[in-house]
């Protein structure tokens, strides 16, 4: 609530700050994304998978409380891309990501990110996304997974 002067008599002026939608093909962690990614039918795509990060921060054999684990989900890296290139050509999309998939996956978490982006790679260009934008996304996905 902000009323500017304080003491001018006005009524107070209500400001409603939001952050904006996300564009295709960004990158940032999930924990950012996915708040500004409702019903704009993009998914946001954790490259590598969550599951591989996920089994590869508790290869220690220290399991992750709840609240870690949303943590750790929050602090993943992402990209935006349509529902319909997430749903068909993810290689872990729902049921796709199998625990031996997963488990491999955790042991090398930079070459699962780079089959995952291949995987997609040609789908984001069937829907009208050029060759250039998609490498330029990917390579800063591979500066935030460093």
């Amino acid at each position: 609530i902000v009323t500017f002067p304080a003491d001018a008599g006005l009524s107070p002026l209500y400001l409603v700050f939001s952050k904006p939608k996300v564009k295709p093909l960004e990158v940032g962690t999930y924990g950012e994304l996915a708040p500004r990614s409702k019903k704009d039918g993009m998914d946001i795509d954790h490259i590598p998978s969550f599951k591989a990060v996920e089994k590869w921060a508790t290869s220690d054999g220290q399991p992750l409380t709840e609240k870690e684990l949303a943590e750790l989900k929050k602090a993943t890296h992402g990209i935006a891309i349509p529902h319909e290139v997430h749903k068909e050509c993810s290689r872990t999309y729902g049921g796709r990501n199998q625990p031996e998939q997963s488990t491999v996956d955790s042991q090398d978490l930079r070459k699962a990110a780079q089959k995952d982006m291949e995987a997609i790679a040609l789908c984001l260009q069937e829907h009208g996304y050029s060759q250039e934008e998609i490498e330029y996304s990917f390579d800063e996905l591979h500066k935030l997974n460093e």
